[in-house]
């Protein structure tokens, strides 16, 4: 049972009990009367000490109760703050929250406000947006012929990437040449050095016929009483006389001068951007070692080019006037085994003399001087120079490097210069600053064709070969 229903219950029977209850002290009755009313007052008081019994077991539970609901009561009080102070906490962040609402509220105004003037930008790109829409409907056919524009270059480009293919294969098979190239290289080295101890051999054989020559001056000079052989031997007196007696250089210079040929060249190549011509206008002479005639050159004075990546010419063409006749055409270059940097052409000896020029001859002594007359420019200056044997180049001499400045202005050795012996004879070319190829025979080396289609001939890797016969030689040689 509920301990609250059973307390009230209590209550009632108690308060019922009491009223009932009378409470005046009873009369004084006789023993006789006392005696027989003893066991009515026995069990009288037997249930008011039950009752009380019951009643203060029953105060006591409440009591106990009440102490409980007091604890309760506590509890309750001190959660009862706690939820004020949470209250308190909520009331001010409502008050905070109600304020922060009002500055939204006012932001939401002004954000209207930016709407209405944002709507009103809208109709304005609306506005441009249809006059853009009329531009873009006009420009619409541009656009079409860029497209089709676009698709010609992505074919082009695709093209561009078969010749790309096409050149990678190419490469290839250039490397597979150069292999080629370096073996023939190898065996031209070979060939070199039989041709350099061949010419010793016959330096061997000119110095014992000039021994012989000797002899037979002295034997001219003690028969110089016979009018008759006088006379057979005069001829040879003179040549001898002309080849010891050395002519003046200003004479020398102007002799050059009058007898230079004019050389143009013109090559061309395919390029993606600008021109791809090149055009050389230079002028030379022509050499003759008795057998054969030749226009000399350096290499820098021509289309050809031993630098790195050099191009390959679709097509060359060129031409040699002199001083008379119609000019000669040039079939084809050749880079002469002496040097890679000395280039010649082949001139039919008819043709060589329509042109109207002197033919210059090889030094059958170069060493007969000691100095030579230098000729730059293709004959712009001209003076003397002093040169020396070095046994460490053979075939080459050294040349003094002081600037030269006896005869005209002053300038020093260059490659390309032209170099004579003091007979008028051609020593060679100077290959660098310093030292001088001497040139006593024309034999070719690797071929530079000329002519309108010689696009698979490769010339660039016929100059990538010579480059690299040049960076094999001794250093101060290149």
């Amino acid at each position: 049972m509920n301990k609250t229903l059973l307390l009230i219950l209590v209550d009632f029977l108690l308060l019922n009990l009491l009223a009932l209850t009378r409470w005046e002290e009873p009369p004084e009755r006789d023993p006789a009367t006392s005696t027989a009313s003893t066991p009515a007052q026995t069990v009288q008081s037997v249930v008011e000490e039950d009752l009380v019994g019951a009643l203060r077991s029953t105060l006591e539970e409440e009591r106990l109760a009440r102490e409980a609901l007091n604890e309760q009561l506590s509890s309750t009080q001190q959660e009862l703050s706690t939820r004020e102070e949470t209250i308190a906490e909520r009331e001010a962040r409502l008050a905070a929250l109600a304020a922060d609402l009002e500055r939204k509220q006012r932001e939401a105004a002004q954000l209207n406000e930016r709407v209405a003037d944002s709507q009103a930008a809208i109709s304005q790109l609306s506005d441009r947006l249809a006059a853009a829409a009329q531009d873009a409907a006009t420009s619409r056919s541009q656009s079409e012929q860029l497209a089709r524009e676009l698709a010609e270059r992505q074919r082009a480009a695709a093209e561009l990437a078969e010749q790309v293919q096409s050149l990678e294969r190419t490469r290839q098979e250039a490397q597979e040449r150069i292999q080629s190239l370096n073996t023939q290289v190898q065996v031209a080295e070979t060939e070199r050095t039989f041709l350099r101890e061949s010419v010793d051999t016959l330096r061997t054989q000119v110095g014992a016929e000039r021994e012989e020559k000797l002899k037979l001056q002295e034997q001219t000079g003690r028969l110089a009483e016979g009018v008759t052989q006088l006379a057979e031997s005069s001829a040879t007196l003179r040549q001898e006389i002309r080849s010891n007696t050395p002519i003046n250089a200003n004479a020398l210079f102007d002799e050059f001068r009058r007898n230079r040929v004019a050389v143009s060249m013109l090559a061309d190549r395919d390029v993606l951007l600008g021109s791809g011509a090149r055009k050389v206008d230079t002028q030379t002479i022509l050499v003759t070692d008795g057998a054969n005639v030749v226009a000399l050159f350096h290499v820098n004075d021509t289309v050809a080019s031993l630098r790195e990546n050099a191009p390959d010419w679709r097509s060359i063409q060129g031409t040699i006037a002199g001083t008379a006749g119609e000019p000669v055409g040039i079939g084809s270059m050749f880079f002469l085994r002496l040097d890679p940097r000395l280039m010649v052409v082949p001139v039919d000896a008819a043709r060589a003399e329509t042109l109207g020029v002197r033919l210059y001859p090889t030094a059958l002594e170069p060493f007969k001087f000691s100095e030579a007359v230098l000729i730059s420019g293709g004959g712009d200056k001209f003076g003397e120079v002093e040169f020396k044997i070095d046994p460490q180049t053979p075939g080459y001499v050294r040349m003094q490097s002081r600037v030269l400045s006896r005869l005209f202005g002053e300038f020093a050795p260059s490659a390309g210069d032209l170099v004579f012996s003091k007979t008028g004879e051609l020593l060679g070319v100077m290959v660098n600053n310093t030292y001088c190829r001497l040139v006593d025979s024309f034999l070719p080396g690797a071929e530079l064709p000329f002519g309108d289609q010689i696009a698979d001939r490769r010339t660039g890797t016929i100059f990538e070969s010579q480059r690299r016969r040049v960076l094999q030689m001794p250093f101060r040689l290149q």
